[in-house]
């Protein structure tokens, strides 16, 4: 992956149903950093995100990336 953004929020949870916040967290970070360099939410509109979900001792981590060059599959 190139140069893009990153993002990650924590949740106390391990449960898929308790993560809403968590993601909502890490997207909201993800746009903010956007913004920063000049961009807006709508950029991310069709594109591809990338998550990744790691589980820690007490719930899991939710990391949001995206490459702004990257292209659908």
């Amino acid at each position: 992956m190139g140069a893009g953004y990153r993002a990650s929020a924590e949740s106390n949870s391990k449960d898929p149903h308790d993560w809403g916040r968590a993601m909502a967290a890490a997207m909201s970070d993800l746009v903010a950093q956007s913004n920063l360099a000049g961009s807006s939410h709508a950029a991310l509109f069709g594109k591809v995100l990338h998550l990744t979900v790691a589980e820690t001792d007490d719930g899991v981590d939710i990391t949001l990336t995206w490459t702004p060059d990257e292209t659908p599959e």
